[in-house]
């Protein structure tokens, strides 16, 4: 490499590094300078003064350093998600500018280097409208502490989106007062964006488990109660918070016709349970649910009679709402209908999925409640030829022979031939006294209030004492064990059997005295028995294990 520096006139001296073979054969760096003092006609120098210095040393040092430097710039602009940079602040956090940006910037960010060294604006501008007020403050506060600047901000991109960036830059207090940053940004748009995505994972799991356990509460509500519109009331608070609804109505198809029966209302103002009605030819709505057998939306100016509404007024305001139809069994008995908060103007997917889980637990209610009123209807009728049956049998027989034996005794009393009548009376006290026990049977057949209020022992004590007692028998009753464990199980049915026990003692036998034993361990009731003496057959009594 030559080098020229002029001097007076027409002389100067010449520079060159050049290398040299030296006596061992190493190639030594010289540096040679030469000054010409006279030259020829020809311009050819014929006057020189030169010397010649190794610099070997500092050569090498030279190349060395420029390798370094070469390779760091290879590097980074070869960076794939980032790119590096140099800058130069005040202590007050304004900038002096860029002392040095890789390529990577051009590729990510479609800035040039030359561009962001010319003008320090033009990276600072490329960070996010809403990001730069708190960037900026973290970027003084750290040139204030000299601490790291660490931050992940969002950033335009070369294509115009917005992606995340990290940037790490290390302090330098330079002599003169100044910061020289060292730093790297780095797209992590990528890891962002899965972060995020966790977030919302997260958040959405929350959500549905809070969802899973409000459903629960629903349903174990709606299996309480056995009344169907106290249990709609109780859920109805928990129905609008879930759907964020202004207002939850519930309606049955009605037994002929077309028509729907509301069996409740949830508002803000509480649960109603007014009985309204709505035909299927007035409600849309209801008619594309009940014709699609799914959820059908409304938007915030669809007003329909199913959802609550007449026709609409300048002052109504509301959200999107939703309809659905109540399947229970395949067969279509009812329909769902939603009315959302004002600014609720939509579903979404979820949801729906939601509102159509509620609406299968709805259905299912409201069928279990049909089925429980045909089932208690049937009981009812069944009892009552129970006790039809039992008064022919029993009461009814005792009457018609008390009714003969007075017109017999009319009769023969018309004859002239009254006969004996003490004898008369005795059978008629007989008659009369066999059907008042046959009435009492019967009245406490029917589940006593005492079975409740007293439990099982109690109630049996009870019996003994309004039956078999005043049918002049002498009672005795004895209970061992955890009595108390018999009373949370099948209580109605146990008394049921030893009621039946008694029957059979009193009916069947001419006892004087009946005894009763219960027995309890902790695994089950281990019997319970008659003990009769007088004439009659004994008549054993025994509950098998498992019972309790």
């Amino acid at each position: 490499m030559r080098m020229r520096y002029p001097l007076m006139g027409d002389a100067a001296i010449d520079e060159l590094e050049y290398r040299l073979c030296g006596r061992d054969g190493a190639l030594r760096w010289m540096l040679g300078r030469e000054v010409v003092f006279a030259r020829n006609d020809r311009g050819e120098p014929s006057q020189i003064l030169g010397v010649a210095r190794d610099i070997t040393h500092q050569k090498e040092a030279q190349l060395a350093s420029e390798r370094r430097e070469a390779l760091l710039r290879t590097i980074s602009d070869t960076l794939p998600d980032g790119y590096l940079y140099q800058a130069v602040q005040r202590r007050d956090g304004s900038y002096i500018g860029f002392n040095y940006v890789s390529a990577g910037v051009e590729r990510l960010l479609g800035i040039t280097p030359a561009a962001v060294l010319a003008d320090v604006a033009v990276l600072l501008q490329a960070t996010a409208p809403d990001d730069r007020a708190w960037v900026r403050a973290a970027d003084r506060e750290s040139c204030r502490t000299l601490s790291l600047f660490d931050v992940e901000m969002r950033v335009r991109k070369a294509d115009g989106s917005y992606g995340w960036f990290h940037n790490r830059a290390v302090p330098q207090l330079l002599p003169e007062g100044l910061i020289l940053w060292n730093g790297v940004s780095m797209e992590i748009t990528a890891r962002k964006e899965a972060d995020l995505a966790l977030v919302e994972a997260n958040a959405l799991l929350r959500q549905r488990l809070s969802e899973l356990a409000t459903l629960n509460q629903i349903a174990q509500t709606l299996t309480v109660w056995t009344d169907l519109p106290e249990g709609l009331r109780a859920i109805g608070p928990t129905l609008l918070q879930l759907f964020n609804a202004e207002r939850v109505l519930i309606w049955s198809r009605a037994s002929e016709g077309t028509a729907f029966e509301r069996l409740a209302l949830a508002d803000a103002a509480g649960v109603h349970l007014e009985v309204a009605r709505v035909d299927l030819s007035v409600s849309a709505a209801a008619r594309r649910a009940v014709l699609r057998r799914a959820a059908v939306l409304l938007n915030d100016q669809d007003f329909d009679p199913i959802a609550g509404e007449s026709a609409p007024t300048n002052e109504q305001q509301a959200g999107g709402g939703m309809v659905l139809p109540l399947i229970a069994s395949g067969t279509l008995i009812g329909l769902l209908a939603l009315r959302g908060a004002a600014g609720k103007t939509t579903y979404s997917p979820s949801e729906i999925e939601l509102a159509q889980t509620v609406s299968g637990l709805l259905a299912g209610a409201i069928d279990n409640a049909r089925l429980f009123r045909q089932s208690l209807a049937a009981s009812v009728e069944a009892e009552r030829r129970r006790l039809a049956r039992e008064l022919h049998d029993s009461v009814i027989q005792s009457l018609y022979s008390l009714n003969l034996l007075a017109a017999g005794w009319a009769a023969l009393i018309a004859k002239g031939r009254a006969g004996d009548v003490q004898a008369w009376f005795g059978q008629v006290e007989s008659i009369a006294l066999q059907a008042l026990k046959e009435m009492r049977l019967l009245i406490h057949q029917l589940r006593p209030p005492e079975l409740d209020r007293l439990g099982f022992v109690g109630a049996l004590r009870e019996r003994l004492d309004a039956v078999e007692g005043r049918a002049q028998m002498r009672t005795h009753l004895s209970a061992r064990g955890p009595v108390e464990e018999i009373d949370r199980l099948q209580t109605p049915q146990l008394f049921g059997a030893a009621q039946e026990a008694l029957n059979n003692v009193l009916r069947h036998s001419r006892a004087t005295d009946v005894a009763v034993d219960v027995q309890v361990d902790v695994d089950h009731v281990a019997g319970r028995r008659s003990a009769i003496n007088g004439p009659g057959a004994s008549i054993p009594v025994f509950i098998p294990p498992g019972w309790v």
